[in-house]
C-alpha cells in the first residue's frame, strides 16, 4: 500500500447489486424474517438519502468541509514530507470539490429520494408477503 489508495481500492467486499442480493438471500436462508430484512433495508435508505437530501443541510455540510479545508491547508503549510504533502494538497482540493458540489448534491438525493418514495415504497405496499401489504389496498 502506497497511501495513495481511493477507498474503493481498499474495499474488500464487492459492494454491487448482485452481491447485496446474495447476502439477503443468506440472511433470508439462515431465518431471518424477510419482512424485517426489508423494513431493515428500507428505512435505512430512506434515513440516508434523505439526510443527504434535505436543503437545510447544505450550509452546515459547506461549514464543515470549510474548516476541514482550512484544517488541512494549515498542516500542509508546516509540512515537510513530500509525501504527506502531496496527500494534503488532495485532501484540499477534494474539499474544495465537495463545496462547490454540495447545491448539486444535495438536489441529486432529494430526487433519488424521491424516486425511492414514489415508485420503490408504493410496490412494497403490493407484496402479499409484507405484513403491511393486505392492508393498504
Amino acid at each position: 500500500m502506497s497511501g495513495n489508495e481511493t477507498l474503493a481500492e481498499l474495499m474488500l467486499d464487492s459492494v454491487d447489486y448482485a452481491s447485496f442480493r446474495t447476502r439477503c438471500h443468506e440472511l433470508s436462508r439462515a431465518r431471518f424474517a424477510e419482512h424485517l430484512l426489508v423494513q431493515a433495508v428500507v428505512v435505512n435508505t430512506l434515513a440516508w438519502a434523505q439526510s443527504f437530501a434535505d436543503p437545510a443541510q447544505v450550509e452546515s455540510t459547506i461549514k464543515r468541509n470549510e474548516a476541514a479545508m482550512e484544517y488541512f491547508a494549515a498542516e500542509l503549510e508546516t509540512e515537510s514530507d513530500q509525501q504527506r504533502r502531496e496527500t494534503l494538497g488532495r485532501m484540499v482540493e477534494s474539499q474544495r470539490r465537495h463545496i462547490e458540489e454540495a447545491p448539486a448534491r444535495q438536489q441529486t438525493w432529494a430526487r433519488y429520494y424521491r424516486v425511492l418514495c414514489e415508485s420503490v415504497l408504493p410496490r412494497l405496499a403490493l407484496e402479499k408477503n409484507m405484513p403491511w401489504g393486505d392492508s393498504l389496498g
